[in-house]
């Protein structure tokens, strides 16, 4: 796989927790940036609502603003 190299400034304190958890896991403090930043980009582009984010408002007769709408919730409780 290819990478590319950025630039993180970190405030002291979590450089040091970074180094010491680095330390007891063997890895290096790269490699533990590298999980977190590929675990954080993986929830934020893998959330239920992202897989269902085309559906949303899809039934028929549903307003565009989907269930959000105040009049949709009211009617979704009389029918």
């Amino acid at each position: 796989m290819a990478t590319e190299q950025i630039s993180v400034k970190l405030p002291s304190a979590t450089l040091r927790q970074l180094d010491t958890l680095a330390a007891r896991a063997g890895e290096s403090r790269n490699r533990l940036v590298v999980e977190a930043v590929e675990a954080f980009v993986h929830r934020r582009t893998n959330s239920a609502h992202d897989r269902l984010a085309d559906l949303c408002g899809a039934a028929q007769g549903a307003p565009a603003e989907g269930a959000t709408s105040e009049a949709w919730k009211e009617r979704l409780h009389r029918e």
